[in-house]
């Protein structure tokens, strides 16, 4: 589970959103890529004020 807060660029409108994040990690247990999820709806809300 992750939460991405932050402020929308083109509204300024804030986000705080929960979710969830896939890494792929190399041998050495560095992470090579990450993938996140959130719920979109939850993010077309909080933009739109």
């Amino acid at each position: 589970m992750r939460t991405a807060t932050g402020q929308h660029a083109e509204t300024g409108n804030p986000f705080n959103g929960k979710g969830w994040e896939e890494w792929e990690l190399d041998d050495t247990m560095k992470v090579t890529s990450a993938t996140g999820w959130f719920d979109g709806e939850t993010y077309d809300r909080q933009v739109a004020g």
